[in-house]
């Protein structure tokens, strides 16, 4: 390689990683200057209208305790990636610079909500709470998994892209497939490592996922409620192969047959070129492998003046266009996602499921 090219791609992913330590340890100041700055506003009340709020003053200590536990854990995290390579690289080398700094500029709160959102999507993918969210899409795909590739598992490659904190694929290769899950959020891909890889006993580790949010939460408790994670022990679970990369999907996946099957749960609707995703599924997947998709009827998680506006109906033209054969198809499936705030948000959608075959010849 040119070396002034490889100069330079060390030097974009050291700033990048800089980034991405800098947020992990601003955690706990950037969190409590948000409920300073909320007392402070208490306190400006005048004395009868802060007697009839005079709990909340109790509530910020509740709050300033969840997020050092928080803390705790995101440190846990930050020394276990530390230590992942013995040789320099970009990641080791910035999380020495950023651990060895005396000083460091607070993220924006849209860079922090990268790493709020790991908090929230440990509740859907690691703990009880959960569970019966996971079975809602998790148990509908895993049964078309194991429909279409019933024997031979240990010789039959998946992939799970945008997969999250790593329990669908995990849930996929205990059932004794080879199943990699890629994820372009670092702070979901740390987290996902740490949980599968140093947990060695159930519910060992406890965070509070709301405890920063005051959207749609009904009390106090319902904001200072803790978890534990992970809900079973990982190393006792695993009979096939399990894996996780880094990175952009269509930057990663570029080798054509490479995959016998693809899982995308919650995934091609969060891109505002789905058409994109799908033909590199299509090149990737070798002849005669499947799509497993399931998603909702609509992009919930794509800013709408960008979207192309794709429909599920046009979804499914796309994909029978770009060649595959729609082998299944169940329209009336009923999923529940709590991926945004508050302890009390419930989204219940109607996620039709569908597998796509890609022809042999």
């Amino acid at each position: 390689m040119n070396p002034d090219i490889d100069s330079k791609i060390y030097e974009d992913e050291l700033i990048y990683f800089e980034e991405v330590f800098t947020v992990l340890r601003a955690y706990k100041t950037f969190c409590l200057q948000k409920i300073h700055k909320a007392q402070v506003s208490l306190d400006l009340l005048s004395p009868k209208h802060k007697a009839l709020v005079e709990a909340l003053s109790t509530n910020y200590d509740a709050f300033r305790n969840g997020v050092i536990v928080n803390e705790a854990f995101f440190s846990r995290i930050v020394e276990d990636v530390g230590s992942m390579f013995l040789k320099s690289n970009p990641l080791t080398d910035s999380y020495a610079k950023v651990k060895q700094a005396e000083e460091f500029q607070l993220p924006s709160a849209a860079k922090m909500e990268d790493l709020l959102i790991t908090l929230r999507h440990l509740v859907r993918e690691w703990s009880q709470l959960g569970a019966a969210e996971r079975d809602s899409s998790f148990t509908p795909i895993l049964k078309q998994i194991v429909s279409n590739f019933p024997d031979d598992r240990n010789n039959v490659k998946i992939l799970v892209p945008g997969c999250g904190l790593g329990r669908l694929p995990f849930e996929i290769a205990r059932l004794s497939y080879e199943c990699q899950g890629n994820q372009p959020n670092p702070y979901m891909l740390f987290a996902a490592n740490y949980i599968t890889n140093n947990c060695i006993s159930a519910n060992s580790i406890t965070v509070h996922p709301w405890v920063t949010d005051n959207c749609n939460q009904w009390s106090h408790e319902d904001r200072c409620k803790s978890i534990s994670v992970p809900d079973i022990n990982p190393r006792n679970h695993v009979l096939g192969t399990y894996s996780m990369v880094a990175g952009d999907f269509l930057e990663v996946y570029t080798e054509e047959n490479e995959f016998d099957c693809v899982v995308c749960c919650f995934y091609l609707d969060t891109t505002l070129n789905m058409i994109e995703r799908l033909d590199r599924i299509f090149q990737i997947l070798r002849p005669g492998g499947c799509l497993i998709n399931l998603s909702p009827r609509f992009s919930f998680n794509v800013v709408e003046e960008d979207s192309l506006h794709i429909t599920y109906e046009h979804m499914i033209s796309i994909v029978e266009k770009i060649g595959f054969d729609i082998t299944f198809h169940n329209e009336d499936l009923i999923c529940t996602y709590s991926g945004t705030k508050g302890v009390n948000t419930r989204n219940t959608l109607n996620a039709p499921l569908f597998v796509a075959r890609k022809p042999i010849v």
